[in-house]
């Protein structure tokens, strides 16, 4: 299983721009296994990102045109809950990090970092 960083695969949503709908931005991660790939997306949120995960397998058609789908049979099974199991820790340390720069950014909203008023800590 590898990582392929910022693929070109063609994004399932796409977001509206100023004439209409333009190219969404390209995928925040790839991982693979052969012809098996995990695809994350970082999406804002009010709350900060969160990054939603697509699976596919792809395959190359009649006219050797190379396509992707989101059905698998049984020998894909065992590989796709491995690339499962990357994504999430890979989804998981994305978002770690993603809540740690919104923390940095967010208002201190009264809150004093656990300190009380005459400075000790608060446990």
């Amino acid at each position: 299983m590898y990582q392929d960083r910022g693929s070109r695969s063609k994004p399932e949503h796409r977001h509206e721009g100023h004439n209409g709908y333009t190219k969404a931005p390209p995928p925040e991660t790839t991982l693979r296994d052969g012809n098996l790939k995990a695809v994350i997306w970082r999406n804002p949120g009010e709350r900060g990102d969160y990054f939603p995960t697509t699976f596919a397998r792809t395959y190359r058609d009649d006219d050797g045109t190379l396509r992707d789908t989101d059905s698998f049979v049984g020998a894909d099974l065992l590989r796709l809950s491995e690339l499962a199991r990357g994504a999430y820790a890979h989804t998981t340390a994305l978002r770690r990090e993603a809540f740690a720069e919104h923390r940095k950014s967010a208002p201190d909203n009264g809150h004093n970092g656990g300190q009380r008023r005459d400075g000790r800590r608060v446990r």
